[in-house]
């Protein structure tokens, strides 16, 4: 390991890479008005449509669904139908996705969990 100095170590050291900075949550990259639909769609205890989003946030439907769009886009929420009571059709149902912070948490989880096995079959 360098030292450039008393505490400062280089860039060069023997460790590999640096490690990567903070990752910020996924709903920290949303616009407000978007992390607002999002924060409280969280808050709910089950499934919402977009008539009752829109209520609880005083935005009129269409912009609370363009919202949503956006964030089932991303995989932030789900989107669901929801049973039929009668005529027309089902409302949609919206969620949000529950566990990862990062959309590509899991496919790093395996890549972590299969470094690990080899480490352990190859290593005393």
């Amino acid at each position: 390991m360098k030292k450039n100095g008393p505490g400062v170590v280089s860039p060069e050291s023997d460790y590999g890479p640096r490690p990567a900075v903070h990752h910020r949550s996924p709903a920290s990259l949303l616009s407000a008005p978007r992390a607002a639909v999002f924060d409280l769609l969280v808050a709910q205890p089950e499934p919402c449509t977009v008539a009752a989003l829109a209520r609880l946030i005083h935005q009129h439907p269409n912009t609370v669904r363009e919202h949503l769009d956006g964030l089932v886009e991303s995989g932030l929420v789900e989107r669901t139908r929801s049973r039929s009571t009668g005529r027309g059709r089902p409302a949609w149902l919206y969620a949000a996705v529950e566990g990862e912070d990062n959309p590509g948490a899991r496919e790093y989880a395996g890549l972590a969990s299969a470094l690990a096995a080899q480490l352990a079959r190859t290593s005393d």
